[in-house]
C-alpha cells in the first residue's frame, strides 16, 4: 500500500477546498455578482411559523357555527363531508389560518 503524506484521508481535500474559497474570498465581486448575492438574501423564504390550522364553518338555522381547530387535512375534509351532508352542501366550508 502506498504511503500518504497526509495523516487523514480527507485532509488533501479539505486543505485545497479552504485555499480555493479564500481565493474566491479575495477576488473582488462584480457588481453584478454584488447584486444578485443582495437579491438572494433579500428574497429568501420564510418558512411558516406555524402548521396550517383547520377549522369547519357551518350554518344552523341561519346562524354561524365551526369546529374546534383542527391540525389535519383529512381530518377537517371528513368534518366538512360531515357537515355537508347534515346540513347542506352550500352550508359548510373549511377555514383554513
Amino acid at each position: 500500500m502506498a504511503e500518504s503524506k497526509f495523516t487523514y484521508p480527507n485532509e488533501g481535500f479539505f486543505t485545497g477546498l479552504r485555499e480555493e474559497l479564500r481565493a474566491r474570498a479575495a477576488m473582488p465581486k462584480t457588481t453584478l455578482e454584488k447584486r444578485r448575492e443582495r437579491d438572494r438574501l433579500r428574497t429568501v423564504l420564510q418558512q411558516p411559523i406555524s402548521a396550517p390550522r383547520y377549522c369547519v364553518m357551518y350554518l344552523v338555522n341561519g346562524r354561524e357555527r365551526k369546529s374546534a381547530w383542527l391540525y389535519d387535512r383529512d381530518h377537517a375534509h371528513k368534518g366538512l363531508q360531515m357537515m355537508q351532508a347534515k346540513y347542506g352542501d352550500r352550508n359548510a366550508i373549511i377555514y383554513v389560518d
